[in-house]
Formats: structure tokens, C-alpha cells, sequence
């Protein structure tokens, strides 16, 4: 659910027959700058939805970061797209969980308008992959989906081989 990113949700389940009942719950956390791929989904594709470059989710998604997440990922049952050995833009399974870009933790209050800035991207750009927030003052120690301006879309090294 859009809007959801960086939230922490409890879902309970309940399960009841005609003697008894048993309710088990568990707590859900929502990542930002993850997106979990649909069927037929390419990274440009997904550039394309997200208005950034695939070079961009490329870099975003070195196996050495993504080893970082690996608790994480295991957690939640979703294939990381590095595991393969071969990665290939065009060609995503669905259901692999792929980073969209970094993700910044504000030191100091910062407005989307400085971030965007600093991260060379545009306050639209913060606001597609963080629809949660809004204009204005974003509290220290805010978690941040930035998809910095690092390629070009009119850059011919960005179109896949």
C-alpha cells in the first residue's frame, strides 16, 4: 500500500472452530526503497514508474549491499535479485525484492526542497517514493527514499544491453 513505507504494522490473525479459538499476531515493518517485482517487470520498467534511471536501481542493488540486508530479507521470504549470480535488466522474476535507491536518515530538520537539492533529484521525485511525507519540515532523524540524480535518461549508456 503506497504510503505505507517505514511503518511498522501489527497483523493478527484469529482461527476458530466450534470448540475453541486462537488469535497469533505479528509485527510487519514496510522498507523503504525496497519494491518487490511484479510478473513481466524490468528494471526499466521500474525506472520508468519511478521517473529514475535503471543504472540507478542497478547500483543501487550491488551484492555486497545487499548482503548487508540479508537478516532482512530472509525475514521476509522475497528472493534478493543479486542471489542470482547473472542479473539481467530486462529479464526480473516475480516476487525478487530490489532496492530503488539509498535511503538518508536526516541529522537535523531538513525541508524536501534541501534534500532534493543535495541529492540532485526533485522534491516530486522524494515525494513518488516517500508518499508518506510532505512538503515542509522533515523532523530530524526522518528515514528518507532518495533516488539521487546520477544518470540521465537521455544518457546513452543508460538503455540496456
Amino acid at each position: 500500500q503506497p504510503g505505507s513505507e517505514g511503518s511498522t504494522f501489527r497483523i493478527c490473525f484469529r482461527a476458530y472452530d466450534d470448540v475453541s479459538s486462537s488469535t497469533t499476531c505479528a509485527m510487519v515493518h514496510v522498507a523503504r526503497c525496497m519494491y518487490c517485482t511484479l510478473p513481466g517487470e524490468s528494471l526499466v520498467s521500474i525506472a520508468k514508474r519511478f521517473q529514475t534511471n535503471w543504472l540507478q536501481m542497478w547500483a543501487a542493488n550491488d551484492p555486497d549491499v545487499v548482503a548487508d540486508d540479508a537478516a532482512a530479507l530472509e525475514a521476509s521470504e522475497v528472493s534478493p535479485w543479486a542471489e542470482d549470480g547473472v542479473r539481467k535488466p530486462h529479464d526480473l522474476s516475480a516476487g525478487v525484492l530490489i532496492r530503488l535507491g539509498p535511503t538518508l536518515r536526516t541529522r537535523h530538520d531538513m525541508t524536501l526542497e534541501e534534500i532534493a537539492d543535495r541529492y540532485q533529484t526533485t522534491v516530486r521525485s522524494l515525494l513518488q517514493v516517500n508518499p508518506d511525507l510532505h512538503e515542509g519540515v522533515i523532523p530530524m532523524q526522518t528515514e528518507v527514499c532518495v533516488l539521487p540524480g546520477i544518470c540521465s535518461p537521455n544518457d546513452p549508456q543508460a538503455e540496456p544491453m
